[in-house]
């Protein structure tokens, strides 16, 4: 299929003005609407996804489960269409700051700002758990602040209808920062698994970091199913007692030890009246024998597949060393399949390397570095390196798109932002459809 340019009209109506995102599952323009002229975001799916029947099904879904939802928290969809075999959703152009880039620039929130932003989110998700839908992917990169101060929950378009597979195989999507267990090990997500990654997003708000980091997203999934997260209320001080308990109990391991929902949430975080209505956590517990691992996705948000998850039952929280043996030989067997399919015929595979995945390889870490270092770096890996914005002295990598440690397949577009130090991060544009 031919290469989309700026200046391309899609569907004969909207044209492409500039791209403004490129994530796993395709890219995102500003467009101009020349029928209402008005400007608009076009989420366009990558050429090879297109060509997968499945996929070209998955995105023309998203875009019909999205439509109906209408709610000042929620970037809207507009319209789907096919253009010369290129699929896109059409959506609303937010302007304003990706809630990612506001804690990466200023780090911790003012508690009252946190519990202001998470009453925003949950607010979206209500509206869209209320119309059977779940987000899957609730994450800072999807969050968008506006210039006034309104807070809009982007990427509904990922959303599918809540407890039904949209493949046979029960694809499963989410970022592993933010993943809730049950996603992590396989079973569908519900609203109770937005509720639990909105938790992440509220405890990194408060505490300037997530509660789970780890070299690889297999590591930082299996914290969320195995591991507590360090107490809140050691880590800031400034915090409502309430709203520590609150966030506590979003992050429980059962979903149904958490907040019944996303606006029941929301009260928890308003007073203690509000918290002390709802019954408290118990003890977590971890799933089966049976349960499966399934690798997350990388971040920006991708599909993985794996067999449908099996019931999950409880179980003492420490594992048994076959089951752990089990889960590495599974693993193992996963990169491997990969290495094989990629390593061309009449060839070896390579061995796999740590970095590597089933989803793809891990993107370095280059923050701090000259910028001429950092793009010798990731060509080294096999991406292909693009210049954001730049700022200040113009010396020095602040940030990355995607982040580092996010896995991406070779070829893949690593945006570098240069400045001077950590400060000089812009505004962007909020696009409803960053994958």
């Amino acid at each position: 299929m031919a290469e989309v340019h700026t200046d391309v009209e899609l569907g004969q109506r909207y044209r492409l003005v500039k791209r403004i995102a490129v994530g796993g599952m395709g890219s995102v323009w500003e467009a101009e609407d020349t029928v209402l002229h008005r400007r608009v975001a076009v989420k366009l799916l990558s050429d090879s996804l297109s060509a997968d029947r499945r996929f070209a099904d998955r995105f023309r879904r998203e875009a019909q489960a999205a439509a109906p939802l209408s709610h000042p928290n929620i970037a809207s969809v507009f319209d789907y269409g096919e253009d010369d075999g290129h699929q896109f959703i059409v959506m609303e152009l937010v302007d304003g700051e990706p809630l990612s880039d506001r804690l990466a620039r200023a780090g911790p929130l003012d508690p009252a700002e946190a519990v202001r932003i998470t009453e925003g989110i949950a607010s979206a998700l209500q509206v869209a758990h209320d119309a059977g839908l779940v987000h899957r992917d609730v994450k800072p990169g999807n969050v968008m602040l506006t210039d006034s101060g309104q807070v809009k929950v982007l990427d509904f378009g990922i959303a599918a209808a809540a407890g039904a597979p949209l493949t046979a195989t029960g694809a499963r999507m989410g970022t592993a920062t933010y993943l809730s267990p049950e996603q992590a090990t396989g079973d569908p997500p519900t609203p109770a698994s937005d509720v639990y990654s909105l938790g992440v997003v509220l405890y990194e708000m408060l505490a300037g970091r997530p509660p789970f980091t780890g070299d690889t997203p297999v590591a930082v999934a299996a914290q969320h199913v195995h591991r507590e997260p360090p107490p809140l209320d050691g880590l800031t001080r400034d915090v409502p007692p309430h709203v520590v308990d609150a966030c506590r109990r979003a992050l429980a391991k059962e979903p149904a030890m958490r907040p019944g929902s996303a606006a029941t949430f929301a009260a928890m975080l308003l007073s203690p009246d509000g918290a002390a209505r709802v019954p408290a956590a118990g003890p977590a517990v971890a799933d089966g024998p049976g349960t499966t691992m399934v690798l997350p996705p990388f971040e920006p948000t991708a599909v993985l597949e794996g067999e449908p998850p099996k019931a999950r039952r409880p179980r003492p929280n420490r594992l048994a060393p076959w089951v752990v043996a089990g889960v590495l030989v599974a693993l193992l067997a996963l990169v491997l399949a990969l290495v094989s399919t990629v390593g061309g015929k009449g060839r070896p595979p390579p061995s796999p390397s740590p970095s590597q995945t089933e989803s793809g390889v891990a993107i370095p870490n280059v923050v701090g570095m000259k910028l001429h270092d950092a793009e010798n770096l990731l060509k080294e890996k096999g991406f292909e390196v693009r210049d954001g914005p730049v700022h200040g002295k113009h010396d020095v990598v602040v940030r990355t798109d995607p982040p580092p440690d996010a896995l991406a397949l070779p070829g893949s577009t690593v945006t570098l932002y240069v400045g001077s130090g950590p400060e000089d991060h812009g505004k962007g544009k909020g696009h409803g459809g960053n994958d």
